[in-house]
């Protein structure tokens, strides 16, 4: 099979019009499972922030990025909203949340969203209790940021995975997938945004089946049977 080089760019988050600002969503990829939604009223949303060079507890050893970060936490915009998906090493790090929560303290905070169980590993980076939500599959959470516009919503969704940071606590925190349900007014389409974490589409075991012959997952129905279809997918491929 030919190899494919995937390109790295610097990203380049200059200031839209306002025109744009009214109208647009916009998608960044940043590598692995990290991306950033801009929302038109101005809210940044950040899922599974990794910009160290290994998914490990130590950056001496483990496995390692085959592309380097596109850029750094210091380029980033404004972050309002980080939205977590599992607590394994390639989708939470405690160096980058420890970073991120310290640049944005000054620049109006940051709340950060997580399933069930992950909640001490934020308040012994530094976060204080309010800036911390844990939630449950289906948990809905209306968001109010200081001089936002329009209705923003974040659901915490099922997702097929699994957690862990050791051999000792495997399974014991959910995992999840994220929908961001938001409107610029009362009179406008609900706009969906769904992060599909690390779900998996099918089941996987030890059969020698093909993995075709194995059932497609049921959350994906189930979802967009509650919430409703999402205009935009941010899927692991």
């Amino acid at each position: 099979m030919e190899e494919l080089e995937v390109k790295v760019r610097k990203p380049v988050f200059e200031a839209e019009s306002e025109e744009q600002k009214l109208k647009n969503i916009r998608v960044t990829w940043l590598g692995h499972a990290t991306t950033l939604v801009q929302l038109p009223n101005g809210i940044n949303i950040l899922f599974d922030p990794i910009f160290a060079h290994r998914a490990s507890p130590s950056q001496q050893a483990g496995p390692h990025r085959f592309t380097p970060p596109p850029c750094k936490i210091e380029d980033l915009p404004d972050i309002d909203i980080v939205c977590i998906s599992h607590n394994h090493y390639d989708h939470l790090s405690w160096e980058c949340m420890k970073k991120l929560r310290k640049r944005q303290k000054t620049r109006g905070g940051l709340k950060v969203f997580c399933p069930l169980g992950n909640v001490g590993f934020f308040r012994e980076a530094g976060f204080a209790k309010e800036d911390v939500a844990e939630t449950d599959w289906w948990d809905r959470a209306a968001v109010n940021r200081p001089g936002m516009r329009g209705f923003l919503e974040i659901c915490c969704t099922p997702a097929q995975h699994g957690s862990g940071r050791s051999g000792r606590d495997q399974g014991i925190s959910l995992w999840s997938s994220w929908m961001i349900l938001y409107k610029d007014d009362e009179d406008s389409a609900q706009q969906r945004i769904f992060f599909a974490g690390d779900t998996g589409l099918r089941s996987r075991h030890s059969s020698r089946k093909k993995r075709s012959e194995y059932p497609i997952c049921p959350i994906f129905r189930e979802i967009s049977l509650r919430l409703g279809i999402p205009q935009i997918m941010l899927l692991p491929i």
